[in-house]
């Protein structure tokens, strides 16, 4: 194994990071609260999970009031056919993407066989769906707000994300002796 390090000659990259980490007080602090995060209880990341879920639709809708009262600069990026073209195409995939692979995650067979045996695995798995489903709401609200286009592929596209996330809601994982 490769020594990095220049104090006292680290075995890995992982503990160089760890050391490096310890040394400022706000990396620290991060650092202790993603490890509190990851090692929590899974009633305490339903909790956490469902604060993030009501937080990502506030988030949006601050986004959006900042962009319709003139806080933020809308339509900045030239909407020539091209531009037009490459928008709306990332815009549909990642809806309609981001809402299928949001809304079916759960129903996939590994992912099904994974989440049975544990409840934390449940928990990373919504996790993983509220972030799916937020990229595609950021992604194209973002693209709404740049473009400004007359054919609102966007506009619908960020309607279809956040009906999506209506469904994304992070529910306690139903027991399986029924």
């Amino acid at each position: 194994v490769a020594r990095v390090g220049v104090e006292g000659g680290y075995a890995d990259e992982a503990t160089l990071g760890r050391f490096l980490v310890g040394r400022t007080r706000c990396a620290s602090i991060i650092w202790k609260k993603l490890h509190n995060i990851i090692y929590m209880s899974p009633n305490a990341m339903i909790k956490v999970l469902r604060i993030d879920y009501v937080l990502t639709l506030a988030a949006a809708g601050l986004l959006a009031a900042a962009f319709e009262l003139g806080w933020l600069p809308s339509g900045f990026v030239e909407a020539t056919p091209e531009t037009l073209y490459t928008a709306n195409l990332f815009s549909i995939v990642t809806a309609l993407g981001g809402t299928y692979l949001a809304l079916r995650l759960m129903a996939f067979g590994k992912v099904k066989r994974i989440v049975a045996e544990s409840e934390k695995a449940y928990c990373k798995f919504l996790a993983l769906r509220q972030l799916i489903i937020g990229v595609a709401i950021y992604a194209n609200l973002f693209l709404y707000y740049a473009l400004l286009s007359p054919d609102n592929t966007a506009m619908y596209c960020l309607l279809i994300t956040l009906v999506a996330h209506c469904f994304c809601w992070p529910a306690a994982q139903a027991s399986s002796d029924k």
